[in-house]
């Protein structure tokens, strides 16, 4: 358990210290301090005093962490030198790339060291110094006025500078803007460390023409054309002999399909619309639809296909020339060749000119005639046949001819036609008309005024319950002995 909170401990320094990353075997790059997970003075060291006070009062804590180094001096002759108000305490500054031998640390409160830093951040730091001879040797330690991550180095007989500045090779960087869809541009940019100012950039990605620049500031940025295909892409670049290389992820983007059409309801023959004028290529993409692919179908069978292309996504002329329920099913296409995968459909009824129907009715008239020398009331049974078109979007004309049976008397068993106006309500219907009754009985034979209403009993409304009545127009005066009504069931073709 101990081994593995060291190495926690370890690990999570580093990350605090903006990831050290092993060049080599013996360095470690070092690009930010001052984080108190890893300071050895949780305070900055603000001015001379504090690096007094940081070596005496935390002596036990600088030997354990000079221990940890191997240095062979005594902690007691830091201490002497720190508290000799004559001791000078110096002031430095350490550069872009300079090379410590070791830094002390804390990781998780328990003082350490890293070997072999070279300072990587974005800019020199400061630090105090303390000169002082231990074990007849002559030292310099520097404390980081950021966190007190102290090193010591060994001073020659000849006055020594701050950390020696070793040369560091040429290291590149690329990095993109983040997934991006098919088509769409890439943004690039080239970071190189230690290079010349203006040092020429090649920057390569598959069989795409290179694209050369220059530094500036350390950095070059450039926008890639976009791919047409989705997948992962490397992006290589070459300053000064050496590659850096990031990637990119192109993602399939595809449009979207937007379809309406109009009426939504026509006779068979007639012309109707489709438009498909609102699909769109997704957000990022650079090219434009390719077209609009359209299947109408009848019964789950298509029947017809064609393309609606730029610049209308539309279509005024389509006729179908039978009658039916049509489903009508649009895909977008773009220019690169994607494919909408939402859902695009509309749906489109298609009437018969003379939409037939057929009934059946049971019932019962009562008719008082001066020839009959009394009433005559009978149960009937009747059907009759005819035609439905649809005149608007709640109106249909009824056309029909039928006959009725007397079931007490078949010799009273007749002819008649209906002729009315239904209005449309939803999933039912309610009308009027005329109605010439008993055509075949010259004593009986009236116009009536017809009164009829009826509902869907399935969900097609190809069977519906209906009720009709009539009363002779003679007879208006004397309702009550001269009426007939009857119900029953229509069937006509399904209109959902």
């Amino acid at each position: 358990m101990t081994q593995i909170r060291t190495f926690v401990f370890s690990l999570a320094w580093a990350i605090t210290i903006c990831a050290p990353v092993s060049v080599r075997a013996e360095q470690h790059m070092v690009n930010r301090l001052g984080d108190p997970k890893s300071c050895f003075n949780r305070a900055p060291l603000r001015k001379p005093a504090d690096l007094r006070s940081m070596l005496h009062n935390k002596k036990a804590d600088v030997e354990l962490a000079l221990q940890k180094a191997g240095w062979s001096g005594s902690v007691e002759d830091i201490d002497r030198a720190a508290m000799d108000p004559t001791t000078v305490i110096g002031e430095t500054t350490i550069q872009v790339g300079a090379t410590m031998p070791y830094m002390a640390m804390r990781r998780g409160g328990v003082p350490g060291v890293i070997d072999n830093v070279v300072w990587a951040g974005d800019e020199p730091f400061g630090a105090y110094t303390i000169d002082f001879y231990s074990t007849g040797h002559r030292y310099r330690l520097f404390a980081p006025k950021d966190c007190g991550n102290f090193w010591i180095e060994a001073l020659p007989d000849q006055e020594p500078g701050p950390a020696q500045i070793q040369p560091q090779g040429v290291a590149v960087a690329v990095t993109v803007s983040g997934d991006v869809c098919v088509t769409q541009p890439v943004d690039v940019k080239v970071s190189a460390r230690n290079a010349a100012p203006s040092a020429q950039v090649t920057l390569t990605v598959g069989t795409q023409p290179p694209i050369s620049g220059a530094l500036s500031a350390g950095s070059f940025q450039a926008t890639l054309p976009g791919f047409n295909l989705p997948g992962r892409y490397t992006i290589t670049a070459l300053v000064e002999g050496v590659e850096g290389s990031g990637t990119v992820t192109v993602n399939p983007c595809p449009p979207t399909c937007s379809l309406s059409v109009t009426p939504t309801e026509i006779r068979r023959g007639s012309p109707f619309t489709i438009d498909a004028s609102g699909s769109s290529v997704a957000p990022g993409v650079t090219v434009g639809l390719r077209s609009v692919s359209v299947d109408i179908l009848l019964d789950g069978t298509v029947v017809d296909h064609f393309d609606l292309t730029p610049p209308s996504f539309r279509r005024d002329d389509v006729i179908l020339k039978k009658a039916g329920s049509y489903a009508i099913r649009a895909v977008a296409i773009d220019e690169v060749g994607q494919s909408s995968t939402n859902p695009c459909e509309a749906a489109l009824e298609v009437t018969s000119a003379f939409p037939l129907f057929v009934a059946g009715f049971v019932g019962k008239e009562r008719l008082v005639r001066e020839e009959f020398g009394g009433g005559h009331c009978a149960p009937l049974v009747g059907a009759k046949l005819g035609f439905l078109p649809q005149l608007g979007e709640s109106v249909e004309l009824e056309a029909s001819v039928g006959g009725k049976l007397d079931v007490d008397d078949t010799g009273n068993s007749s002819l008649f036609v209906d002729l009315a106006l239904n209005g449309l309500m939803g999933r039912g219907f309610l009308g009027g008309g005329v109605s010439l009754w008993d055509l075949t009985h010259e004593e009986t034979r009236a116009a009536s005024l017809l009164i009829q209403g009826g509902f869907d009993i399935t969900s097609s409304g190809a069977l519906q319950l209906t009720l009709e009545g009539r009363i002779p127009f003679d007879q208006f005066d004397d309702i009550e002995n001269n009426y007939q009504f009857w119900g029953g069931l229509r069937i006509r073709r399904a209109r959902r």
